[in-house]
């Protein structure tokens, strides 16, 4: 049992970029086995063990996992003769059922939920953003997702306003389109995506903390 990622994907694209002619990298990209995929991005993780979760353990195990490993998804595994996924655990689900369940019930959830985020300390402001421009080619953006282990990043014209969000998931379109070019601007690359709902989301410094988890939540 295994997880392929959106991680482990861009380590892929980037392998094959780097081997120059279009055409032969989407030939053999499109027919490398998982196998093969696994050897080319081996040297890009710190472990090669997969990280998971045993059923019986708590939410709040989960959460640990999820943080200390600063990993996106962890596998629920039932180990008994073969190992079997029963679910895979993501930082959306645990922040619905959280706000569903216990943000309301839970005395001390309860009041600092209804901390404003600045009054926590808790976020990235100013110049500690990370920001591209609309022209950025995609094989920069992939080395600053690599690099700063971020899910995403706002994409903002000269004035410095945000007018998109290239993430991870966003990756995903490249193989459905079967176009591998990374040189391509960010701005091309978003503009070949379904618009379904908004894709941009932002929150005050004077928004409480309940309000802006219910946002994850529901986005």
């Amino acid at each position: 049992v295994g997880m392929l990622t959106s991680t482990d994907f861009i380590a892929i694209l980037q392998f094959f970029h780097r081997q120059g002619d279009l055409r032969v990298v989407a030939k053999d990209f499109e027919n490398h086995k998982i196998r093969a995929w696994r050897e080319i991005v081996s040297n890009k993780r710190p472990s090669d063990t997969l990280i998971s979760l045993d059923p019986e353990r708590s939410l709040l195990d989960a959460c640990k996992r999820l943080h200390t490993y600063n990993i996106h998804r962890l596998p629920c595994i039932q180990k008994f003769r073969r190992d079997t996924v029963l679910h895979i655990i993501t930082h959306s689900e645990v922040l619905k059922y959280l706000s569903q369940h216990m943000f309301d019930e839970v005395p001390f959830l309860f009041n600092y939920m209804h901390h404003t985020i600045e009054e926590l300390g808790i976020g990235t402001f100013g110049s500690k953003v990370v920001t591209v421009s609309r022209d950025t080619p995609l094989v920069q953006i992939f080395d600053i997702l690599l690099d700063r282990h971020i899910s995403a990043v706002p994409v903002v014209d000269d004035y410095g306003v945000v007018h998109d969000v290239y993430s991870r998931t966003d990756i995903v379109a490249l193989a459905k389109e079967r176009n591998y070019n990374l040189n391509i601007p960010v701005q091309e690359a978003l503009s070949h995506h379904p618009q379904i709902g908004d894709r941009v989301h932002a929150c005050h410094r004077t928004n409480k903390l309940k309000d802006v988890f219910e946002r994850f939540a529901a986005s």
